[in-house]
């Protein structure tokens, strides 16, 4: 989604044809991501009001961030009085890195995650907390629940949410 955000930039400076063939191939590319729609749709409409597009990027920039911050703080109080938390995490990611990197700046953890293969995803996930300074091990796929007993928090994403159900990747239930 990064690398999307730039073709509207670019897109916008070239006029209006070239903002509604971006905007309309970015959505038909993501077709389940609202957000973006939603800045695709303010580039579009920037042409008839001005500064459309600039707010609904700003709030799509934030975003990540704002959206850290309340998981953060919910785990922050759960680990109250918990010296150093350990945390396990299934594949990758953007929130829980972030949620995790905001809540190590705050509270000594340790994250274990699962290898996720075959596409690797908790080592990717892992690189990114070590980048940022968080302690990250990785682990085979069938010893993260292994690891449960000594868990202080399990945090993972979901693809989707409903009231009776979450998915993520494959071997997250266990």
């Amino acid at each position: 989604v990064g690398e999307l955000i730039p073709l509207l930039d670019g897109a916008l400076v070239e006029g209006e044809a070239a903002t509604l063939d971006v905007a309309r191939r970015v959505c038909a590319g993501q077709r389940a991501m609202a957000p973006l729609w939603n800045v695709c749709a303010a580039a579009v409409a920037d042409f008839a009001h001005a500064g459309r597009y600039a707010s609904r990027r700003a709030e799509f920039d934030r975003a990540p961030r704002a959206l850290a911050r309340a998981p953060a703080a919910a785990l922050r109080d759960a680990l109250q009085g918990v010296t150093r938390a350990r945390v396990l995490t299934v594949s990758h990611s953007g929130s829980v890195a972030r949620t995790l990197t905001v809540l190590a700046a705050e509270h000594p953890i340790d994250v274990i995650c699962s290898e996720s293969l075959p596409g690797g995803e908790g080592l990717a996930l892992a690189r990114d907390l070590q980048r940022a300074g968080v302690s990250a091990e990785v682990v085979a796929d069938a010893l993260i629940t292994t690891y449960l007993s000594n868990a202080t928090a399990v945090v993972v994403g979901a693809d989707a949410l409903a009231a009776q159900w979450w998915t993520n990747k494959a071997g997250t239930y266990g």
